[in-house]
Order: structure tokens, then sequence, then C-alpha cells
């Protein structure tokens, strides 16, 4: 590989002292919902969640082509777990249920949720 003369790696390790809890989900989306849903989980999620605390601290969406449906991972960084966990189950219920109405149920599937066995992972350090 080429590395031009003047570059120099500049990125340094980045360790966390109080490491933000992830928080990770994985969704089939119809390719053809992709946009609709992209724009209804801004706003009935990722705003929504938002809104109603400081503690998220940024989200990042991944997606992989997969022909008819796309895989999309959704990693969410939160201050704290309890943070994240601070939301009040009937709330997340019922915003899930309108999320699903919105996009139409046969265009999107929960595949994984990250926590749903109890264990947490923290963002101890990143390289940049």
């Amino acid at each position: 590989m080429d590395v031009p003369g003047d570059w120099v790696n500049n990125r340094q390790l980045h360790e966390f002292e109080t490491p933000p809890a992830i928080e990770h989900l994985v969704y089939d989306v119809r390719a053809d919902s992709f946009e609709r849903w992209k724009a209804i989980e801004f706003e009935m999620w990722t705003k929504a969640l938002a809104d109603r605390s400081p503690g998220l601290l940024h989200k990042e969406t991944w997606v992989q082509d997969r022909g008819e449906w796309l895989r999309i991972s959704i990693v969410i960084h939160w201050r704290t777990l309890d943070d994240w966990q601070r939301f009040d189950p009937d709330w997340l219920d019922a915003q899930e249920a309108a999320f699903q109405e919105a996009v139409g149920v046969d265009n999107v599937r929960l595949v994984q949720v990250g926590h749903d066995t109890g264990q947490h992972y923290f963002k101890i350090s990143e390289y940049r």
C-alpha cells in the first residue's frame, strides 16, 4: 500500500473515564421502505429519546444491503446505564407499537436486541 509522503498518523487512543453504556439493536427493513423507516425512526425514536434524556450521547446507524431487505444495526451511546434504563417501560412499549404501525408491520422486523440477555456493553476506548 502506498502511503502519501507527507502523511503522518496522528490518531490517538482515547480511554473513557466513565465508559458509556452501549445499546445495540438490529432490524431488517424492506429496501423499498427504508427512506420512510429512516424518517420515522428519527422522529419517533432518536429525537424522542434525545428530547427526554440528556444521557443520550450519540447514535450510529449502519446499513447492510441484503437485496429486498436491508439489515440495520443501530448503536446508541448512553452516558450511563441508568440514563438508558430510566425510561418508563409503558412509554417504550407504546412508542414501539406506534412506530410499527407508522412504518408498517410488514416492512420492519426486529432481529436482535443486544441487551435482552441482561448483559450490557460499555465503550472503554476508541482510536481516532
